[in-house]
């Protein structure tokens, strides 16, 4: 995949502003309220949807790095695991939104960074095959909206914001990491 220039502009921007639209979507609502516990069915709470987007930038980080470092094979961790060993559940939401963006700024100024003939290195990923960088910024951009649809799912069931579709909110269940 190559992207014409702008494209790849929008992608980035668009991997920017998402915690920005959680920090503005999960900023009233306090720690302890019982919404951070709703979830989807087979889904994260939205607590632990907000741990999670922390530790998966990191992820992306590490993938994009070794891609660009010439390794061939990029790491694929368990989601349901580090969800168990980090303790998701037990975390302070407003602290992951704060560490997604730290995670997400290092990622999008990585990616800000690449040459033109940087953006094509690949490397394969366990489940999804050849990734270049590009592509991988891609995914990044599509994993935001796989949990923001469910967050913004959660928040409309709760009566917590309006859904705003003209589709109802996504009843998609799966993994997309």
């Amino acid at each position: 995949m190559i992207l014409p220039a702008k494209t790849r502009d929008h992608v980035l921007t668009g991997l920017s502003a998402t915690p920005r639209v959680l920090g503005l979507l999960s900023g009233p609502l306090n720690p302890e309220s019982p919404v951070w516990e709703l979830s989807l069915p087979g889904r994260f709470t939205l607590r632990q949807t907000m741990a999670h987007l922390a530790d998966w930038d990191e992820v992306f980080l590490r993938r994009a790095q070794a891609t660009l470092n010439g390794e061939a094979i990029v790491e694929d961790p368990d989601s349901g695991k580090l969800a168990e060993e980090k303790k998701y559940s037990t975390l302070d939401p407003h602290d992951s939104v704060r560490r997604y963006a730290q995670n997400r700024y290092r990622l999008v100024q990585f990616f800000r960074g690449l040459s033109q003939s940087q953006w094509e290195k690949t490397a394969v990923h366990p489940r999804h095959g050849a990734m270049s960088l590009e592509v991988q910024a891609v995914h990044a951009l599509g994993h935001d909206g796989y949990h923001l649809d469910a967050i913004t799912s959660m928040l409309a069931l709760a009566g917590l914001a309006e859904a705003g579709l003209a589709e109802p909110p996504s009843d998609q269940i799966g993994s997309y990491n």
